[in-house]
């Protein structure tokens, strides 16, 4: 019996040249319970993202005035971000349903279009195999699955990022 050097062993790993592997293992993460309750981290933020888009919804409002549930006796109107999000999870209301999957849908969407922009932005810097690695790793790095999942501005906020680097530095 030899040694691992002799016995010329490797590690079996995925081709880097199959490029769809890190979007399917990111969407592959973020599909788990994407029909779960607004609960857990972070609910509260969760909640009031969801209330501006039913809001958005229920009440025809323009997308420069977001309304929450918690703003007592007066109308409600809020100073937030600007509610592309929510506005966008609100139109998707409006045409299936009031459904916590179709916001967590919207975000998982996000997520899967910033990885495949964090491949490519690596593939054009480093080259292709560094850029499936740099997509592959932001497909499982906990903080991108929990925040490419969650009903909340951030999915959109990591694809624009990345959309901006990707054009400005190619």
């Amino acid at each position: 019996m030899g040694t691992p050097q002799s016995m010329n062993m490797r590690l079996i790993l995925p081709d880097p040249r199959w490029p769809w592997f890190p979007l399917l293992m990111g969407a592959a993460l973020r599909l788990v319970n994407i029909n779960a309750p607004i609960i857990g981290v972070h609910s509260w933020r969760q909640a009031d993202t969801a209330a501006l888009a039913r809001n958005f919804q229920l009440n025809q409002l323009p997308i420069w005035l977001p309304q929450v549930d918690w703003g007592g006796v007066s109308s409600g109107y809020a100073e937030t971000d600007f509610p592309l999000y929510s506005y966008g999870v609100g139109l998707l209301y409006q045409f299936f349903g009031l459904h916590e999957w179709l916001a967590r849908g919207l975000s998982l969407l996000c997520s899967i279009g910033a990885i495949y922009l964090v491949q490519r932005l690596g593939s054009n810097l480093f080259g292709q195999a560094a850029g499936w690695w740099g997509g592959l790793f932001f497909a499982v790095l906990p903080l991108s699955v929990f925040y490419g999942r969650s009903v909340q501005p951030e999915a959109l906020l990591m694809l624009s990022s990345a959309l901006a680097l990707e054009r400005g530095l190619s």
